[in-house]
């Protein structure tokens, strides 16, 4: 896995920054690197983690631009279209987390990969619209790559339509976001991978275990007196506003993958071989006890997509500590896994939950007038599409486009819309 190593300095030799344009044909396996700006995210304030490489002590990711990596295959050719996997970074590292030998080992570990390998900047702003006492951005990661981020990869780059040739998958703070983001994005992307990742946010202890992990990475990487992030800051205060926890809480988002291909990868605690001892970043009982606390949350998830009817769900429970060795092993897995089957294009029954002010579900469009203060319940059973929860909301569906208030039904067939009304009782016979 650390075949690289030594061709390192080749590989940052050939890193390129793109334009508008695509890239030209590839004869070999290449790394891209872009400088994207958006309103969502600001990188001179937002907080933003270190590189993978230490050899220059503890470098920190550059804030005049979010950075994005792309690894096109061997032999790309832009008048083809390739897969696409967005592969994101664990909590303290940055967009090179990925690329780099010392970090996630990508360039060994996918060689021969037939996709388009995408590592954008996540930061660590835990790939969520921070709740900022209500104001939801400052930033707004999730905005800023369910957004930006793929419109400008299918700008820029030969991607193939369908959602079975769009897969996600994550480390950690990734894994969490992975799913998360599949979630949001069910019509998109067909497989997720979570690997090592954090898929419960909800305990009693996830608010103090998150808010000392982020003083101990401000102090190292911000430096001194840094003001870190806390997790009111992120998803606001867990009784008050329980409805964003749950709506970026992927044991509470399990109905949203019923027709995704999802699989789950982590370690037990023990050492998987030398190279996971040597690839610590913390002490092994750190990063031992962090990776028994993922598996336990590994095992939460499961048994919540199990019950909500999730038909493509791989657990794979095996020795590993939480080191970066785990994200490469990890991401082989995944790739054995085969990233790209065949997935339902688009389901006629399927739910969907979300506090998102706009956002897709499946082929329906949605934008409230003002972001939800509860969590929206949309469930579709064949041409009847049904709303519980409160606000305006506009929805476009194929045939539709209709302003109404929530609770509400929409006959997809005729465009007409009613009022939701509770399912009368059966009647038993006496």
């Amino acid at each position: 896995m650390r075949g690289l190593a030594r061709r390192w300095p080749a590989v940052i030799a050939a890193v390129v920054a793109l334009g508008g344009a695509g890239p030209e044909r590839a004869d070999a396996g290449e790394l891209v690197t872009w400088s994207l700006h958006s309103k969502r995210v600001d990188p001179a304030t937002a907080k933003l983690g270190v590189s993978a490489a230490r050899r220059d002590g503890y470098p920190k990711i550059p804030r005049d631009a979010l950075r994005v990596n792309a690894l096109l295959p061997d032999g790309y050719d832009p008048t083809r279209r390739y897969p696409v996997l967005y592969l994101l970074h664990g909590d303290g590292w940055g967009y090179d987390f990925w690329a780099d030998p010392e970090g996630g080992d990508l360039l060994d570990v996918a060689a021969g990969l037939p996709a388009v390998v995408v590592m954008p900047e996540g930061g660590r702003g835990w790939y969520t619209n921070w709740w900022n006492e209500g104001a939801r951005k400052n930033p707004a990661w999730e905005r800023f790559h369910l957004g930006r981020l793929i419109r400008t990869v299918h700008r820029r780059l030969a991607i193939r339509r369908g959602r079975r040739w769009h897969a996600i998958a994550g480390f950690s703070m990734g894994g969490l976001g992975a799913v998360d983001y599949a979630a949001a994005r069910p019509g998109y992307f067909g497989s997720v991978a979570s690997l090592s990742g954090i898929l419960s946010i909800q305990r009693p202890e996830s608010p103090p275990a998150f808010d000392g992990l982020s003083a101990s990475l401000s102090g190292s990487i911000d430096g001194p007196g840094a003001q870190p992030e806390t997790h009111q800051d992120v998803w606001g205060d867990p009784a008050d506003q329980e409805f964003y926890w749950s709506a970026h809480n992927p044991v509470a988002l399990v109905e949203n993958l019923r027709a995704t291909r999802v699989l789950v990868t982590s370690g037990d605690g023990t050492p998987y071989s030398p190279d996971d001892l040597l690839s610590a970043s913390y002490g092994t009982p750190v990063v031992a006890l962090i990776e028994s606390t993922i598996r336990s949350y590994a095992d939460e998830f499961a048994e919540a997509a199990d019950a909500a009817g999730v038909r493509q769900l791989t657990v794979n429970r095996r020795a590993g500590l939480h080191t970066n060795f785990a994200a490469g092993l990890g991401l082989s897995e995944a790739i054995s896994w085969r990233l790209f089957r065949a997935v339902p294009k688009s389901p006629r029954q399927w739910s969907y939950e979300t506090a998102a002010r706009s956002g897709q579900a499946w082929n329906l469009r949605f934008r409230f007038a003002r972001p939800p203060e509860e969590l929206i319940t949309f469930t579709r059973h064949g041409h009847i599409l049904a709303a519980e929860g409160s606000g305006d909301v506009v929805m476009k569906t194929p045939r539709c486009k209709k302003r109404s208030s929530l609770p509400l039904r929409l006959n997809l067939g005729t465009c007409r819309v009613g009022i939701r009304r509770e399912a009368p009782k059966s009647r038993r016979t006496r």
